[in-house]
């Protein structure tokens, strides 16, 4: 839940994954984590991962929706920044009065 409420969500592209695992370890969903499935995923995608508890990993969870990029563990920290510089001009634009 905390990845999906990030605006921009990078993987590491050999060992990292995400999925919505609540299931597989007997938990409920309160409706605030199902307004965030449903307001970030793909309905399909939002399927697969809360009934199945399926890890999307690397390509698998860009095509899924679930992350924005994937990089090599030694590329990661350079695509976070690099993400960040892309959206430093656009801090209070929405929120001119």
């Amino acid at each position: 839940m905390l990845a999906l409420a990030c605006d921009r969500r990078l993987l590491r592209q050999d060992r990292g994954f995400i999925c919505i695992n609540e299931v597989s370890i007997g938990l409920t969903l309160a409706e605030g984590p199902w307004a965030l499935i449903r307001s970030k995923l793909p309905p399909q995608t939002a399927h697969i991962a809360v009934t199945a508890a399926h890890r999307f990993g690397g390509t698998a969870a860009i095509q899924a929706g679930m992350v924005d990029s994937v990089s090599s563990a030694e590329d990661l920290e350079r695509a976070a920044i690099a993400l960040t510089a892309s959206l430093a001009n656009t801090a209070g634009r929405y929120w001119d009065d």
